[in-house]
């Protein structure tokens, strides 16, 4: 039907064929029924978008009949307009918190019948579109939970699995290096230490593709985090770093303490402080750190001294495994996406200012108040 199927419920025949005559007239397929019990039966075996319910019926009335409706899981969405005589606000107060979509007294005004029962299909269909769409964002939300979990999963087992054999040919190459000793030529201890390289990168890529699963997966924990602790704190754990490459690792004073994870942001700036020192020129490298309030969100600055980035390629850094600078220097191309992965996940931006020769400054936000 056009316009809906609707079921007319009321004792008085002639009220009965009214409505249904008015109803037909405006494009509504209509049925009927005589009693309460009559019409829940219909409405249980039949398909309906909206029910006419007469209070005053005998046998069962009018509010016994929406009583049974409500307490139905399979009737309970059916909207119910009730046509009654009775002209008190009792009757109209206990219908609405019945569960009535609206109220109309006898004899009906066509126009005004008209107007609520087109707007309660209205509410009803905009109801059900609701209903659908979260039954579909459910199903996509359970199938993402499916999926993170089986990324989980998968993760663990690969790096567990994977790993093993990169251990064991890591431990026969030490042994045979060992058991050789002098006996093995220039070219064959060089040949053996390609081989071990190639062990230790395989490592520190299985370990760097587990660090970008749990980016998004782990749980969050917001709370109190003093950024100057953190930084000395970091600074101390990349001492080994910083000795080697003559470094310089300096940054505002005082600090705040914000509202943060402390693993995701310790994970961040350890990539990009750990990047600016790998990605250095001839020259001492020089990494500086800001940390300010700006409107709803903190911003992170690290900038650095170092080769800097041409313009093409400053978008192209945050995807997996884009390396710009060759196999020469030690890295798996992952670090700089799990920090968009991360920051991303907090509802922050992540994006760099370089010119190759001069330096970068990498800048990430976080808001005021982390996502639960």
């Amino acid at each position: 039907p056009e316009q809906g199927r609707v079921l007319v419920v009321d004792n008085d025949e002639i009220n009965r064929y009214l409505l249904h005559k008015h109803l037909d007239l405006r494009g509504y397929e209509v049925d009927h029924a005589a009693s309460g019990w009559e019409a829940l039966a219909k409405l249980r075996s039949e398909p309906f978008d909206a029910a006419l319910l007469d209070l005053m019926m005998p046998g069962m009335s009018g509010f016994q009949v929406l009583a049974e409706l409500k307490a139905d899981t399979l009737l309970r969405d059916i909207p119910v307009l009730v046509l009654s005589a009775r002209e008190d606000l009792a009757g109209v107060a206990d219908s609405i918190k019945g569960g009535a979509e609206d109220y109309l007294f006898k004899p009906f005004d066509p126009v005004l019948l008209d107007a609520r029962l087109s707007t309660t299909l209205e509410r009803k269909r905009l109801r059900d579109q609701e209903r659908q769409r979260n039954a579909e964002l459910e199903q996509v939300s359970s199938a993402l939970r499916r999926s993170n979990e089986d990324l989980q999963r998968f993760a663990y087992a690969a790096s567990h699995d994977l790993q093993a054999p990169v251990r064991t040919v890591n431990t026969y190459l030490q042994l045979l290096e060992r058991r050789l000793g002098n006996r093995l030529q220039s070219d064959e201890r060089e040949m053996i230490g390609y081989a071990r390289g190639a062990a230790k990168r395989m490592h520190a890529l299985i370990q760097d593709l587990l660090s970008y699963s749990r980016a998004s997966t782990e749980a969050v924990h917001v709370a109190p985090l003093d950024c100057e602790e953190l930084l000395g704190v970091l600074v101390n754990d990349l001492r080994v770093l910083i000795d080697e490459a003559g470094a310089a690792v300096s940054w505002d004073h005082p600090l705040p303490v914000i509202l943060a994870d402390a693993t995701a942001v310790r994970q961040i700036l350890q990539n990009l402080i750990g990047n600016a020192i790998k990605y250095r020129r001839d020259e001492s490298p020089r990494v500086h750190i800001t940390i300010v309030g700006k409107g709803d969100h903190w911003r992170f600055c690290v900038r650095d001294n170092g080769q800097g980035i041409a313009p093409e390629h400053t978008k192209r850094i945050f995807e997996m495994f884009q390396r710009l600078h060759g196999d020469d220097l030690p890295g798996s191309g992952i670090g700089l996406a799990i920090c968009q992965r991360l920051v991303d996940r907090f509802g922050g931006k992540i994006w760099v200012d370089s010119e190759v020769g001069r330096g970068s400054v990498f800048c990430f936000t976080l808001p005021f108040q982390a996502p639960r």
